[in-house]
Formats: structure tokens, sequence, C-alpha cells
């Protein structure tokens, strides 16, 4: 079987993260298949050739359901998935990630959950929502968009969804700190700036912008420093810890790195938001 030619592509560069878009033009008009030895998977380009894949019910997220035991056994313990147990097993369990049979079992289960008629029934309740999380930082008269509405507001309504008891529902976030140990985990197996300021950015939401902050800063002298969100979650964290100072300091830096103009222009802006406030 021939294989796709090769294409120097680096989907984990700081400088593709950073701007993407010249790239992925330059793969459609030259590259539309393209094997890519970084990720050792061949990809594709180009809207129609992706839709025609997605819509083959002959292909899918994985080729597990497809694939002998034995061979799956061995490249799971290739892929070192033993040293991650509980991770393994919930992509393995991931509606997202299974196909065939799996996927339909579990795909049936949630399916009336998230019907229309189930989604539109949530009107009153979302609204009625949305007020009591914004009357409650009415007499602050001040809020965090993200941090006050934009990230509670999907946990409770996810919770609503599966009919979880409003007076549970604490449980939630003590949850969602297991995710950070698997972070931690991560960063054992490869250790590295990156993976580290994705750390910090779960920290955040667990224990608040002060813990994350002394994560970023003990990444000060690595080459992730030359990177616009390193420079751009510092600023979020500063600006959600009350330190507007430093945070307009980290906003320029992150304005002067990056190439692309939205998200100079997005920044921007949220230094603007920050010295009016």
């Amino acid at each position: 079987m021939s294989r796709a030619p090769e294409v120097d592509f680096h989907p984990y560069d700081p400088g593709f993260a950073a701007d993407p878009y010249p790239v992925y033009a330059r793969l459609r008009a030259e590259s539309p298949v393209f094997y890519s030895a970084e990720t050792r998977l061949t990809l594709f380009a180009r809207h129609d050739d992706v839709r025609t894949l997605v819509l083959d019910g002959r292909l899918g997220r994985s080729m597990d359901h497809v694939t002998p035991p034995e061979a799956l056994a061995h490249r799971r313990r290739e892929a070192g998935s033993e040293r991650l147990p509980n991770y393994s097993r919930y992509v393995r369990v991931n509606l997202l990630e299974t196909e065939g049979a799996d996927h339909a079992r579990v795909r049936r289960l949630v399916a009336a959950a998230f019907g229309p008629r189930r989604v539109r029934e949530l009107r009153h309740s979302v609204c009625a929502l949305v007020q009591h999380l914004l009357e409650e930082r009415m007499q602050d008269r001040r809020m965090d968009f993200i941090a006050d509405l934009a990230a509670p507001l999907p946990v409770h309504v996810i919770a609503e969804l599966l009919g979880w008891p409003p007076h549970e529902r604490h449980r939630l976030r003590p949850w969602s700190a297991q995710i950070v140990r698997l972070y931690d985990q991560l960063l054992a197996m490869t250790p590295g700036p990156v993976v580290a300021l994705n750390r910090a950015v779960a920290v955040a939401e667990i224990d608040g912008p002060e813990a994350a902050l002394a994560i970023v800063e003990a990444l000060r002298g690595a080459e992730v420093e030359d990177y616009y969100l390193f420079h751009a979650i510092s600023a979020d964290l500063l600006r959600r810890a009350g330190r507007t100072a430093d945070a307009a300091q980290a906003y320029e830096a992150a304005i002067e790195r990056t190439a692309n103009a939205r998200e100079r222009d997005f920044l921007q802006r949220s230094l603007e938001a920050l010295t009016r406030s």
C-alpha cells in the first residue's frame, strides 16, 4: 500500500498554535493529503475530503472495534496505557472515542437526554440559573464573566440534564480536581513547559489563580516564555488575582509576541478593559 507524500508539519510547535492559518492555507493549496512523521498519521487538509471521510461508515474515530484483540492489547502496551489506568479506561468508554456497537450502546443511553424536546424544556431553568448567577454578583457591581458565569453555567446545565440533585452538585468540583491529577501524571511521563502550562490552567479552575501563578512563575526562563500564550495566561491569572499592573504588563508582552491579528485584537481589548476597570 502506497503512503501519502510526507510533509514537514509540526502541530505541537508554539508558533503553529499562535497562528496556524497560513500553514492550513499552504496545506490546502499544495498538500491536501499528506503524511506527518510527527503525528504518524495521514492527514487531509480540505473540507470536502474530510466530510467524505466523516460520512463513510467504514471509518471511525479509531479502529479499535475492528482490530484483533491481540493487536489492540499490544498497541496499548506499547503506548504505556497501563501507566495511566484511570485515563486509559476513561478513553475506552468515552462516547466520543468509541466506535461500532459500543458507540451505539452508549449513544442510545444519552440520546433521550439530549434530544430537541428535552433541550427546549431546559430553557426556563437555564434562564433562571443565569439570573441567579448574575444576581449573586450584583452586590459587588463587578464580575469575572468566565469564572462567575461561563464556567459554572454549563456544569449546572449538564447536571440538570443528567438529573443530578442540586444539593449534591458540589461534588462536581472535587471530581474536576482529578483532571488536574491526570495532568500531574502526564507531566511526569512527558515533562515539558507546555504540559506544565496546561496544568496551570486546570489548577486555576480548582485552586484559584494564585496557585496557578506559582506554576507559571516557575516556568520563567524556559523556552515557553517566548510563547505568547505563556504571557496571555499569566495576564488572565494576574487579572483574576487582582494584580492589575502586573496583568497589564503581561498583556503587553503577549500582544508583542503574537503574530495572529485576531489574537492581538482580543488581547488588546482585554488590556483596554483592564485599564478601564
